[in-house]
């Protein structure tokens, strides 16, 4: 809706405008189906800020694509600008000194996932892939979940940690995964630093901040290759890019990475580097100005 006033006002006053989307009407609706809650006249709107607006930045080469053959919006008018993350909130910390803060007194190999408690961001795959993991391996690994309407991780307020709880006991590794609850944007970087691995395998995600955060706090992250987590992950490098849906593919990706602690961290320095590189406040803030300076610069 900010987007439909804004190209109104453009018409108005003849002035430039920018639009960027978080998510879009047309995707929405191609991986969620009925369970889009989206107005009925989204997508028509979208087609008119698309038409009408001066530029779109679009937040990763998905959303670019989405915008080219969904909305039939020209090459010319887009720009890929990411979301960015803060890279002094999100820091590495020593694993031992993050596992204390937190009050995780374990030597185990530690997966972490932080993030909302929704059936679309599939934390049901990554319960079901430990439980595959556990059957099969002597890795003493613990997942923490991290995430959920409330601090105490409420069934009865989330839902989907009810769902969750009920696959870990029906697994038999009640023993192995922590459910922690909602916590603080300050707090989170020692979750993700007290983990190994941080994981994020939704089935749709336009573009994800929690794989940026993780790989700030110099952490290999396992994504599924959807949406914007296919471009802030580098397969092999920054961490590892999974089929969504697939545990069985996953729990195989953990077991290799868990197993090669000096891998775990080349990647996660990696991932420290790149982040600092690409996804910095300072750098996403600097193309965008430079995006706006030159549609103020050109004639009207």
């Amino acid at each position: 809706m900010s987007g439909w006033v804004a190209a109104r006002l453009r018409k108005r006053l003849g002035i430039p405008a920018v639009q960027i989307f978080h998510a879009m009407g047309k995707t929405k609706q191609r991986h969620q189906g009925g369970a889009d809650t989206s107005p009925d006249d989204r997508i028509a709107v979208e087609m008119g800020i698309v038409r009408d607006v001066d530029r779109l930045i679009a937040q990763c080469p998905a959303e670019e694509t989405e915008l080219l053959h969904d909305y039939g919006a020209s090459l010319s008018k887009v720009t890929v600008i990411p979301s960015a993350v803060n890279i002094e909130r999100f820091r590495p910390v020593p694993r031992v000194e993050a596992r204390r803060r937190i009050g995780l007194d374990s030597d185990d190999l530690v997966v972490v996932y932080v993030g909302r408690m929704l059936p679309r961001k599939d934390v049901r795959n990554l319960v079901q892939a430990m439980g595959l993991l556990m059957n099969r391996s002597t890795l003493p690994v613990t997942l923490l979940l991290v995430g959920g309407e409330t601090a105490d991780g409420d069934p009865e307020k989330t839902p989907e940690i009810g769902v969750l709880q009920r696959m870990v006991a029906e697994l038999g590794i009640g023993d192995r995964v922590r459910f922690v609850g909602k916590r603080q944007p300050d707090e989170l970087r020692d979750y993700y630093s007290a983990g190994d691995v941080a994981v994020t395998t939704p089935w749709y995600e336009p573009f994800g901040l929690t794989p940026l955060e993780a790989q700030a706090c110099g952490r290999p992250v396992i994504g599924s290759a959807v949406g914007g987590i296919t471009f802030t992950i580098r397969d092999g490098r920054t961490g590892f890019l999974v089929p969504p849906r697939a545990p069985e593919a996953l729990a195989d990706r953990l077991e290799y990475l868990l197993a090669q602690p000096d891998l775990m961290r080349q990647m996660g320095q990696a991932a420290r580097e790149r982040v600092e590189r690409d996804f910095t406040w300072a750098t996403v803030a600097q193309r965008t100005a430079a995006l706006y300076g030159s549609l103020l610069a050109a004639p009207r």
